[in-house]
């Protein structure tokens, strides 16, 4: 079976593609150059003809189209029907304008399938119009820790320590890591000693330069490590004591699910995604409240049970091996993909 893969480019938020580009080329999968990602009319009508010209030369079977606009793209290039075309809702995002929604309303309605692996977004897609009967629930699986990389007995350290807090993610305005700079810098000045890691690249260059920038102004310099891109994100998750995710839309949470998975005890504002797993003062704590200092109290708060702490992440751990296995989402896509 020949496999072939379309991506953006190499710039932006793709520039970490060469390496993902060289592995694929060492399993025999081809790649192509295809700007599906921007929604503007001198690049998605040009990358619509890219599109049906690569599609009648190689024939594909089924076309896998990650996003609303890649979905509206396959499926105008493929208009007989011949070619199944899988969309996948992997993010909504806020403050979108109606003109985008109802883009992808119509890219989704028209396409073969839809794989959404946050029950919200299942929902949304329902009641913007697109039939049921077209949509599939696939949650994707969770590598778990390596040996020795988990945190089994995490919180438990005696009084007097430096709470080591964290969270997993590109920066960008949807992760809201400048609010959680705000909340440690309330932390310390409620007298509790904490620093905090930010681990992952930029998504949005502008939105990094302002988290570094209130990191120095905050005078937090030495408390505040951030990381950018990273080949291993375990050695960090192993060094937490608490993973604080203040995203405001998540496709599913994987960031979380992996702290979880690694025995991290985890507290988070509600968001799309993290809904479908996190079971309030079971395996996780909901952040109430959008305020640094907000936050930073019940961040206290949950510092000061360390007992209670454990518990969760102990349970939300088993919860991760039960319910989120590789094994499981693959059978699910291969009734997806009618395979």
């Amino acid at each position: 079976m020949d496999v072939h893969v379309a991506t953006t480019g190499r710039a932006g938020t793709e520039r970490d593609w060469p390496t993902y580009r060289r592995r694929l080329k060492a399993a025999g999968v081809t790649w192509h150059q295809l700007n599906t990602f921007h929604r503007q009319p001198d690049s998605l009508w040009p990358a619509t003809d890219r599109a049906r010209a690569l599609a009648t030369k190689i024939q594909p079977h089924v076309i896998h189209a990650h996003a609303g606009v890649p979905t509206f793209v396959a499926r105008l290039a493929t208009p007989s029907h011949a070619t199944r075309v899988i969309g996948q809702m992997y993010s909504w995002g806020p403050n979108r304008p109606s003109w985008m929604d109802t883009m992808d309303l119509v890219a989704f309605s028209r396409a073969d399938k839809v794989v959404v692996s946050a029950r919200k977004y299942q929902r949304m897609l329902v009641d913007g119009g697109v039939a049921k009967s077209r949509l599939t629930y696939v949650p994707w699986g969770v590598d778990t820790a390596p040996a020795g990389a988990g945190r089994c007995s995490t919180v438990l350290e005696g009084a007097g320590k430096c709470w080591h807090l964290g969270f997993v993610g590109r920066l960008e305005p949807r992760k809201d890591q400048l609010a959680l700079v705000g909340a440690l810098a309330d932390l310390v000045a409620r007298g509790v000693d904490a620093r905090l890691s930010l681990v992952g690249p930029d998504g949005d260059a502008a939105y990094g330069a302002a988290v570094r920038a209130r990191v120095r102004d905050l005078g937090l310099g030495d408390r505040v490590r951030v990381t950018g891109a990273v080949r291993s994100i375990w050695p960090h998750l192993s060094s937490m004591d608490l993973f604080v995710s203040l995203s405001k839309d998540e496709g599913q949470g994987l960031a979380v699910l992996e702290a979880m998975g690694a025995g991290v005890p985890v507290l988070a504002r509600p968001a799309a995604g993290l809904e479908d797993f996190v079971t309030d003062g079971r395996n996780a704590t909901w952040l109430k409240g959008t305020t640094g200092r907000a936050i930073a109290r019940q961040i206290a708060t949950a510092l000061s049970d360390r007992t209670g702490l454990a518990r969760l992440a102990a349970r939300a751990r088993q919860m991760v091996n039960d319910r989120y296995s590789w094994t499981a989402t693959l059978r699910a896509l291969e009734t997806v993909y009618g395979w």
